[in-house]
């Protein structure tokens, strides 16, 4: 009885917040609703999939001269059409409502993610979820999608959450070579990892400066890192 009164008062609030404060679907439009079903389901119409070849800032050469990750990145959509919509119009409002949409997102698609296959290296009573660091301004603005999005992740898989990178100050250019350069070299950690296995979390992959420049920050504060989660992954190097 308790429950259904609970969640009456609750659809109650909901309904006059949506009054006072009218939201759309980030990602097409539709009104009355944060994220919806149609949008929704961009991400579940196919499987997580190592989206790393890709993203040339992430690979090595080994003896043989052929690529080789250094991690592994798992994806879930391509960041194009409503995906693309949808995440940049999150990342650039401060909306507790869109927040849990995406955090129920992750919920919902991070079962169909074989975790301990899926990073191998991982020794799992080490292992914490760490999101990559954000412009300071984001933060301050409430704007950290990817401390969302490893949140929602590190209690799916039951461990530690901890929000450790921050971004270093710098200059910001238009994305060509020498500002994804900056990108690898433009975070730092404000805590030790010494002992830690790390699964990174960012929103988009493109060509894997920022996930690099966390990596390396992790490991300068003692830390390793066993792999890494996006949401999305662009076409584009």
């Amino acid at each position: 009885m308790m429950v259904g009164v609970v969640h009456a008062v609750r659809q109650f609030f909901a309904q006059v917040a949506d009054i006072i404060y009218p939201r759309w679907c980030v990602g097409c439009g539709t009104p009355d609703v944060s994220l919806c079903d149609s949008c929704t389901w961009l991400w579940h119409r196919g499987p997580w999939w190592r989206a790393e070849s890709g993203a040339r800032y992430l690979l090595a050469v080994d003896d043989q001269g052929d690529d080789l990750s250094i991690f592994p990145v798992w994806a879930r959509a391509w960041y194009s059409g409503s995906v693309a919509s949808a995440l940049v119009r999150w990342k650039n409002m401060n909306d507790c409502r869109v927040d849990a949409a995406f955090a129920q997102l992750v919920a919902d698609i991070v079962g169909d993610l074989q975790i301990e296959d899926a990073f191998p290296a991982a020794q799992w009573p080490n292992v914490v979820v760490v999101p990559v660091a954000s412009h300071n301004s984001r933060r301050r603005a409430g704007r950290f999608v990817a401390g969302v999005i490893g949140r929602s992740f590190a209690q799916c898989i039951g461990v530690d959450f901890v929000d450790a990178l921050r971004a270093k100050k710098s200059r910001r250019g238009g994305g060509n070579v020498a500002e994804r350069g900056r990108k690898s070299r433009a975070q730092r950690a404000v805590k030790s990892f010494s002992g830690y296995d790390v699964i990174l979390v960012d929103d988009v992959l493109t060509t894997g400066a920022t996930l690099l420049g966390a990596q390396r920050a992790v490991s300068q504060a003692g830390g390793r890192v066993v792999g890494a989660v996006v949401l999305a992954v662009t076409d584009r190097p």
